[in-house]
């Protein structure tokens, strides 16, 4: 149901003590989530806590799964993706978000990761990988993506601009739109994709998986041009991320292939073989 109530002393007993630029998240705003929210222009989601977070989180995933995508239903193969996942994630700098990481049924070659440990992966996307190191890549990308906070810095700004709202009035709904879609569609800035690269890379490597991994997949995706792929047509050059990857790497073979999960033989049989 969309509620506006523009009450201004409503507002203010929410305790949004600074200035329109200095302005922090109020716990009880989250409150307001499920019927509707009282925002003042300008409100700084980065500030959000991680309980925030993962509420949002939350309540982005079920219209995600309910409107946009059909979670895969294979038990194996999400375990599988599932134990990658929460591999890396106790690796990254928030090991103690709930990660969720889920299987979707579309032909897309993509993943995308939204915000609280929500991290998705499309049976297209497995079915253009490789091996579980090529695997770990894109989810500790997407794990970087959740560590450095980067759909919260793009979300209160983009709802203004989307909604065309102004005023303190925010429906509910239209706002979890709004961040799906930003999630979704709606490509991050390229130091926003470098460093999640970053993240990425440094979360693999922390875990015991082959960096070898995640360039592997740059350079597989540069190999297929643009071809209305969505994660290519919302990431910058694949080609450049992959030596941007190796610099950081310093460009040392042995260390790109130190670790595990360059075994294709077996990614064929627990992942391949089953979509």
């Amino acid at each position: 149901m969309s509620l506006r109530r523009p009450i201004i002393a409503a507002i203010a007993a929410l305790a949004l003590t600074a200035g329109p630029a200095q302005a922090q998240f109020d716990p009880r705003l989250l409150n307001l989530l499920r019927g509707g929210i009282q925002l003042f222009q300008g409100l700084n989601f980065s500030n959000l806590n991680p309980n925030q977070e993962v509420q949002l989180g939350r309540q982005m995933n079920q219209q995600m799964l309910s409107q946009r995508f059909r979670p895969n239903r294979d038990r194996i193969l999400v375990a599988y993706v599932n134990d990658v996942g929460q591999r890396l994630a106790a690796e990254s700098d928030r090991p103690d978000l709930p990660w969720q990481f889920q299987v979707v049924d579309s032909r897309e070659i993509n993943a995308f990761a939204t915000m609280g440990g929500y991290v998705y992966i499309t049976t297209g996307m497995l079915g253009f990988l490789s091996n579980e190191a090529e695997l770990a890549g894109v989810l500790a990308h997407e794990i970087g993506h959740i560590e450095g906070r980067h759909l919260p810095q793009r979300l209160g700004q983009s709802y203004l601009q989307q909604a065309g709202l102004s005023a303190l009035g925010v429906d509910s709904d239209r706002f979890t739109q709004v961040a799906v879609d930003l999630a979704l569609n709606r490509p991050n800035s390229r130091s926003a994709e470098f460093d999640a690269d970053a993240r990425g890379l440094r979360i693999m490597e922390r875990a015991g998986y082959a960096p070898a991994g995640l360039i592997s997949v740059m350079n597989k995706l540069a190999g297929l041009g643009n071809n209305g792929i969505t994660f290519l047509s919302t990431h910058p050059d694949s080609r450049e991320r992959a030596r941007a990857l190796t610099a950081q790497l310093n460009g040392d073979r042995n260390r790109m292939n130190q670790g595990f999960g360059l075994d294709d033989w077996t990614y064929r049989q627990q992942v391949l073989a089953r979509l």
